[in-house]
This record gives C-alpha cells, sequence and structure tokens, in this order.
C-alpha cells in the first residue's frame, strides 16, 4: 500500500483517508448490530454471541477496515504532517472566529 500511497497528492490521499474512515464506520455499524451485542450483564457481549458466525464475520469485518486505516494513517501522518497541521490551524481558527464573533 506504501508504494502506492507514495504517488497520491494531498488532496487525494485525504479522499482515500475519508473513504478508509467511512469503510470503518460502516463495518462498526455492522458489528454493533449484531443481535446480542451489548446485552449482556454490565452492558458486555455475551460468549454464546461472540462466538456466532454472525458477530465473528462482523468482527473479522471490523478488524481488517481497522487494520487498513492503522496502516494507511501510518504513512499519511508523516507524509502530510505540515498540510494535517495547517487544515486543523485552520479549523481552530474558524472555530475561534465563529466563537469570538458569536460574542459580540
Amino acid at each position: 500500500m506504501a508504494t502506492v500511497a507514495l504517488k497520491l497528492s494531498f488532496p487525494e490521499a485525504h479522499a482515500m483517508y475519508d473513504r478508509l474512515c467511512q469503510s470503518l464506520e460502516v463495518a462498526s455499524v455492522a458489528w454493533r448490530s449484531v443481535p446480542g451485542v451489548g446485552e449482556g450483564r454490565m452492558g458486555l457481549t455475551p460468549d454464546h454471541v461472540k462466538f456466532g458466525a454472525a458477530y465473528q464475520a462482523a468482527k473479522l469485518a471490523y478488524d481488517a477496515a481497522h487494520a487498513e486505516l492503522s496502516r494507511f494513517n501510518g504513512w499519511y501522518q508523516k507524509a502530510f504532517a505540515k498540510e494535517l497541521r495547517a487544515e486543523r490551524r485552520d479549523r481552530w481558527a474558524a472555530k475561534a472566529a465563529k466563537l469570538n464573533g458569536g460574542a459580540q
């Protein structure tokens, strides 16, 4: 993945990051929607649910999506550190301006 990712521009890499985050969210929702998840004592998932095929398939999909995002993020955060810092700084400045503008 890193060899392909090295050829990406920041907007392309950012779009890929967004797609990977979206696939992780979809896998997370699918995992949480398995019947019985979180329905045990203290909100834990009972073992008989964990050993079920639906739970294991959903967890496997979530783990794969998480691993893919994690691998990509390792490269992405380093390759575009300056751009990400500037993007974060702009977001913070916009929030600060909105807060300061609303107080007047």
